[in-house]
């Protein structure tokens, strides 16, 4: 299907894309809300869910490169690291995978 001069494929690639990078920033900033937000877009979209997860992933790789960098200590590295954590508990309990 086309829609302008780009299929709808290209066009929910460059969303999903676009809310990768968005969902790895917020990892390495640390930014909960912004990445809760992020989250709830993707999954609004229907991007891939393993791939939602290998943003997540992402982020906390680049926050480690950048702590083994020495341009982030180690509180900035569990901070990057709680927010990982917590975007994950955010999509288990998107998922219906919460355990009590």
């Amino acid at each position: 299907m086309k829609i302008g001069n780009m299929s709808l494929e290209s066009r929910l690639s460059g969303v999903e894309l676009e809310f990768k990078e968005k969902v790895k920033s917020a990892v390495v900033l640390s930014d909960e809300e912004r990445l809760i937000q992020c989250l709830q877009i993707c999954l609004d979209c229907g991007i891939n869910p393993a791939s939602i997860i290998e943003s997540l992933v992402d982020g906390l790789r680049e926050s480690i490169n950048l702590y083994e960098r020495r341009r982030y200590f180690l509180p900035e590295l569990l901070m990057s690291f709680n927010t990982f954590l917590n975007g994950i508990n955010f999509l288990k309990s998107q998922w219906g995978l919460d355990t009590p």
